[in-house]
């Protein structure tokens, strides 16, 4: 079983604390994973030359078995990502998709991979980290032959997702649609196909303020308030089928 990670990495000059949190969970996730993965890493234009010498002596371990890294300028979100998916070959099983600025529970990517094994009609399997985001526990309790347990989730947020790596490579991400609305997307592509998205019960944590300043709230704020429409526009679009 061969297994990817894919991240993206940006982050601004005003934003620059997020660095010791970045490299705090690279040093983490080798040890968390639970099973053997291969890193692929995209820095995609951070204004920080400190990550881009980490970066240079940041070696495999643990579970941690090569790491494929690249820096380029910056190109957004989903540029990378489609860049990302085409460096992972086809003899790749499941692809995790993964932000660097979320700790994740212990052992969460085996217990993934898990819950995908077994039950197909679990299109992504995840963690939740961010507060807002809940289980929907109507749906009751799920429970792999490992003794994972999971829950069916509405919204899963785009920090820690994981999927089969044909039907992820298949779908990719529209670039004119998907914008910062990832999750979204691949939640939308997944149920036009009779997919699910669950979510194991470990949740992650988002550590926001340690590096979200004001200047950086009020940007993402402005950023979100523009992108609103596009939101409804990928969900409109792929709910008739015309993706």
């Amino acid at each position: 079983m061969k297994i990817a990670i894919i991240t993206s990495v940006y982050y601004p000059d005003y934003s620059v604390s997020k660095y010791d949190l970045i490299r705090k969970v690279l040093g983490i996730i080798p040890d968390y994973a639970g099973i053997d993965y291969d890193l692929f890493l995209l820095n995609d234009g951070v204004e920080d030359d400190r990550f881009h010498e980490f970066m240079k002596g940041y070696k495999p371990r643990g579970f941690c078995k090569s790491i494929n890294y690249t820096a380029r300028e910056n190109k957004g979100i989903t540029k990378s990502l489609n860049e990302l998916l085409s460096k992972v070959d086809s003899s790749y099983d499941f692809i995790c998709l993964l932000d660097l600025d979320v700790f994740v529970p212990v052992y969460w990517l085996k217990k993934c991979v898990s819950v995908l094994s077994e039950f197909e009609l679990v299109g992504i399997c995840g963690s939740l980290v961010q507060d807002k985001l809940s289980f929907d526990l109507n749906t009751g309790i799920s429970k792999t032959k490992d003794s994972v347990l999971f829950s069916h989730v509405e919204s899963i947020g785009g920090a820690c997702m994981v999927f089969r790596a044909k039907e992820v490579k298949d779908y990719g991400w529209d670039e004119e649609l998907v914008s910062d609305h990832i999750d979204a997307y691949m939640i939308t592509r997944y149920r036009n196909d009779g997919k699910s998205t669950y979510a194991i019960l470990e949740r992650g944590y988002h550590p926001r303020e340690v590096y979200e300043s004001e200047r950086f709230r009020n940007m993402k704020l402005d950023r979100f308030e523009k992108e609103l429409p596009k939101f409804y526009k990928v969900v409109n679009k792929l709910k008739k089928g015309r993706t």
